[in-house]
């Protein structure tokens, strides 16, 4: 059909765009500098992760009675922190190579929920074209670009829970009877970010 595109020649198309996306994050100066706040502060909870149990903390001191005092974090679920501690722990101390790593984790969520919102608008759309354009314009936006690489549950993790469970439903809908693909989905995204919550209500 004209104007149609095979699934193949799409992806690859995609996955030039995404190796760019790549290249320039990744020869960006200020992608190595590590002491950015939100890279500290999240890099520290994930650091300190599972270390009193299922307590998240950015932070600790000790009471004049040499109590330690735990400044405690609860802003976003522990799944998205035990994936940057698994990505950081092969580096020890090195926070700027853990900064590094953890960037390259947020590229690969974007990443991810760029190939999911390409098959969910394919599957809308039954058009490979339409899909790709779409997604095209839709990741191009002028703030996934700036915050592609920031280390926050609240951008990129959030995105990619954002587009799995959208892709879940529409697998759903269309398909029927796949509540089971649907739930696992949804259930990995609230366990990345909160944002997913009124779709999932919805």
């Amino acid at each position: 059909m004209v104007g149609r595109l095979g699934g193949l020649p799409a992806l690859l198309l995609l996955g030039v765009g995404l190796v760019s996306l790549l290249a320039f994050n990744v020869n960006r100066a200020a992608y190595y500098a590590p002491l950015e706040h939100n890279v500290v502060r999240n890099l520290a909870i994930a650091d300190t992760l599972f270390a009193h149990g299922f307590v998240m903390f950015r932070g600790a001191s000790f009471a004049d009675d040499g109590e330690p005092k735990l400044d405690v974090y609860s802003r976003f679920p522990v799944g998205g922190f035990a994936l940057l501690k698994l990505v950081t722990m092969p580096f020890g101390d090195a926070l700027a190579a853990q900064a590094f790593a953890a960037r390259l984790l947020m590229l690969a969520c974007l990443v991810a929920a760029m190939m999911l919102a390409y098959h969910t608008l394919r599957r809308i759309a039954a058009n490979g074209w339409i899909a790709l354009a779409g997604t095209s314009m839709g990741f191009s936006s002028y703030y996934i670009l700036e915050y592609s690489a920031v280390v926050s549950q609240q951008m990129m993790m959030d995105l990619l829970g954002v587009m799995l469970t959208l892709h879940g439903m529409v697998v759903f809908a269309q398909d029927g009877k796949r509540f089971r693909q649907l739930w696992i989905k949804s259930c990995v995204a609230l366990l990345i970010g909160w944002h997913v919550y009124p779709i999932v209500a919805a």
